[in-house]
């Protein structure tokens, strides 16, 4: 590897590798992954490996869902649909979306758009319930 003797650049890790580590990461974490080297900025487009979780757009400030929640994690899974790759096949597929239908308020996510993303998930093929070693 290039750089110091002794020392590893990561922008100089192998694709694979990068993936192998990404397979470890929610979604989200694996799309600012992408920002530590500009050869691994659409890397994340093709990963094998969803793991989608609302929590991590839950605000600090609350231990619940509100319709800020529901909004960011909605957008953010279309778009991550839509900016995909279209030919990798999805090795895994896991998603929480944990919504408490006693609230009071109008909910973003419905069982449509739910289906929708899981619909589009079991096209591309889930091969299996865990990322495999690269």
């Amino acid at each position: 590897m290039e750089g110091s003797p002794g020392k590893i650049r990561l922008s100089t890790l192998p694709d694979d590798i990068v993936f192998r580590i990404m397979s470890f990461l929610t979604m989200r974490q694996a799309v600012r992954m992408c920002v530590l080297s500009r050869r691994w900025r659409n890397l994340w487009r093709t990963v094998p490996c969803i793991n989608a979780d609302i929590s991590e757009f839950k605000r600090r400030d609350t231990e619940h869902y509100d319709q800020e929640t529901e909004l960011a994690f909605k957008m953010f899974m279309e778009r991550l649909n839509e900016l995909r790759d279209p030919a990798p096949l999805i090795h895994t597929f896991r998603f929480r979306c944990i919504l408490d239908l006693n609230e009071e308020i109008n909910h973003i996510l419905d069982s449509e758009v739910i289906n929708g993303w899981i619909s589009h998930a079991v096209q591309k093929q889930p091969l299996s319930g865990y990322c495999p070693a690269v």
